[in-house]
């Protein structure tokens, strides 16, 4: 019994800490929860949403410490443990929390296959039909206020920038086509390498507030499907966008109309284990395997330049970059 109350009262020290924005006070409480029962749901879901915040320097010591505190001994067994404490009737609401988190860890530590494989049990095969584009313009309209309020969102952008900054060769500034734009957050990036620079979104709220940021020579309301054949471009960028699509090869034969030969088209797409798979919890996202994307993007004339595992949103998300055939 006594063990119980310190138990709890070290566990709502936690929640405290953490809500107020002290999570080295945070941590210390719930790793001392944990020594006294590592099984608790409640617990490891604190732990957990401290960890994958943690700073870059200090989050390998940190999950040691975890681990220790737990007895896990290594990620590896976290995963089989955390999942088996879980029970057989757990659904996506407890399982897809636990795993994104742990696969996000896992990519933090520097093992990129690790995070893959535990990102797996986010997803089902059962997919359900994609959102109509007016549910989708309804949901960013309505939140294009308070869109670049979520840092989540300019991490995404600048880690997605810094991989094409390292893997595209440019030679020369060169027509651009930002699609989805957004609120304009990779303009700013995309601006120095540009002749000319267009943006595209389904939101006019969002095409707006990336008129207010500027950068771009033009912005266009629509669907990328339908406006990329109706450009000419050297380079196509598509970020954080393209889960909504169950079929990737619209996607494809749209940048590969609107790319002039040798073009570029960048993007980033949610990994699966398999074909096409969706996730179970958070925000509806459509994953794909990479061989998937690679034989997909292959029909459709392109070969693979790069690609990369990091993190979109807050969960591991492939960075590719892919060429156009042609010269």
């Amino acid at each position: 019994m006594e063990a119980d109350t310190e138990y709890e009262g070290q566990v709502e020290a936690a929640a405290r800490h953490y809500l107020a924005g002290r999570p080295a006070e945070a941590f210390a409480a719930i790793l001392a929860a944990l020594r006294l029962d590592a099984d608790q749901y409640r617990s490891q879901s604190i732990a957990l949403k401290i960890l994958v915040r943690a700073p870059d320097r200090s989050i390998a010591r940190l999950v040691a410490d975890w681990l220790a505190a737990c007895h896990f001994g290594n990620l590896e067994n976290a995963a089989v443990i955390l999942s088996g404490g879980l029970g057989d009737s757990a659904d996506g609401s407890e399982v897809y929390p636990l795993f994104a988190s742990l696969s996000v860890i896992a990519l933090r530590l520097g093992r990129p296959d690790l995070s893959l494989e535990l990102f797996g049990p986010c997803l089902s095969d059962s997919l359900p039909p994609p959102l109509g584009a007016a549910v989708v313009e309804n949901t960013y309209s309505g939140k294009s206020d308070s869109y670049d309020d979520d840092a989540l969102h300019e991490t995404s952008v600048a880690a997605f920038m810094d991989f094409l900054g390292r893997t595209l060769e440019r030679a020369a500034p060169c027509d651009i086509v930002d699609a989805p734009c957004g609120t304009g957050l990779a303009g700013s990036a995309l601006r120095p390498w540009a002749r000319r620079l267009v943006g595209s979104d389904l939101s006019p709220a969002m095409v707006a507030h990336a008129a207010t940021r500027g950068g771009y020579d033009e912005l266009i309301v629509g669907d990328l499907v339908e406006m990329l054949p109706r450009l000419t471009a050297d380079l196509v960028v598509s970020h954080g966008s393209l889960y909504y699509f169950k079929d990737l090869g619209p996607v494809a034969a749209a940048a590969a109309a609107g790319l002039r030969p040798g073009g570029h088209f960048a993007f980033s797409d949610f990994p699966a284990p398999r074909g096409v798979m969706v996730t179970t919890g958070g925000t509806r996202r459509y994953c794909r395997s990479p061989q998937l994307v690679r034989d997909i993007l292959t029909t459709h004339g392109f070969t693979e330049v790069a690609s990369q595992l990091g993190l979109t949103f807050g969960l591991p998300c492939l960075y590719w970059l892919f060429r156009k055939g042609g010269t």
